[in-house]
């Protein structure tokens, strides 16, 4: 839903990125999830950079639930501004979260993502899970920097009720 993000994981934002200045309005997501609505859809995920950063998000969350009520609506989130947004999204449909998160310790989140705090993206998990969501969690393994880690996450799984999703990083031109 836009390129934006307030994290500067090191393996997304390639440096010679150019972001766009103008994104889709909601009448044009009522537009394509109409023509959505043609089409067997069983699950739509909404995603950015940060798509928590569109003020409109639940707006456009609420058009695929309109158009397309029986697909499955997730959100692939930093988790780091879903706090004070989370009810809204509930209320426009949203079930189905992924929360991306590189470490459970906070200095190495720093070091591979940038401002923001475990805490927060584990308060987020939490929350969601209190909604009824559907949460999940996405680690971008990386080499000598947090595989160390596996078994952390493995353990939080287990003990939290959250899939953990073990992602290899892409070459996205960084």
């Amino acid at each position: 839903v836009l390129e934006l993000c307030q994290l500067r994981c090191g393996y997304c934002l390639p440096d010679n990125h150019q972001k766009k200045q103008s994104w889709l309005s909601i009448a044009q997501y009522h537009k394509l999830a109409k023509i959505f609505s043609r089409l067997v859809i069983d699950k739509i995920r909404f995603t950015g950079g940060e798509p928590l950063l569109r003020k409109e998000l639940p707006e456009i969350i609420s058009a695929f639930r309109e158009h397309v009520p029986s697909a499955k609506l997730a959100l692939t989130t930093n988790g780091l501004a879903f706090k004070k947004r989370a009810l809204a999204l509930k209320e426009a449909g949203l079930r189905h979260i992924t929360f991306h998160l590189d470490s459970l310790k906070e200095e190495r989140y720093r070091a591979l993502m940038g401002p923001g705090s475990v805490a927060q993206v584990l308060a987020s998990v939490e929350q969601a899970q209190g909604l009824d969501m559907k949460v999940k969690l996405n680690m971008v393994v990386q080499k000598s920097r947090n595989d160390d880690e596996l078994i952390g996450f493995l353990n939080f799984s287990k003990v939290h009720g959250v899939e953990v999703r073990f992602i290899e990083m892409m070459n996205t031109g960084s």
